[in-house]
């Protein structure tokens, strides 16, 4: 989506509203940071202890999907969009609650507590300074 600004004051506007929304997606971020980062997409790919189970058709969606062969434990990566906002602009994760009964308490937020899917804090992200580039 592109902007344009009419004007000096227009663009000052501009140059506001967007370092504004840049300083939210940050705190949104930091709240929601993960201590316990199980590694990105590629760490996970090349850990015996992880198996990727993503569908063919959610890998081409942008989404990729992870068990651990001990713990049981899924992970679900998705890719973020440049034309949406919030969480889905950015490249996240999601824990899911192996006691889920339904979409309800579908995921773990990063505390450990279910959550439902959609929620903002279902999405997780990396301790700050550690990134990935999705693949």
């Amino acid at each position: 989506m592109a902007i344009y600004a009419e004007s000096k004051l227009d663009q000052d506007n501009l140059v506001e509203i967007i370092q504004e929304d840049n300083k939210a997606e940050n705190d949104r971020k930091k709240k929601y940071r993960e201590a316990n980062f199980p590694g990105n997409d590629k760490d996970l790919e090349n850990n015996s202890d992880w198996r990727e189970t993503t569908h063919p058709n959610q890998k081409q969606a942008g989404h990729r999907e992870f068990e651990n062969i001990k713990t049981g434990e899924k992970l679900r990566f998705d890719k973020g969009d440049p034309m949406s906002q919030g969480h889905e602009f950015n490249d996240h994760y999601h824990r899911y609650n192996p006691n889920s009964t339904g979409r309800h308490n579908q995921y773990l937020d990063n505390e450990g507590n279910p959550t439902r899917r959609g929620a903002d804090n279902s999405h997780l992200y990396p301790p700050e300074g550690i990134y990935w580039n999705f693949n």
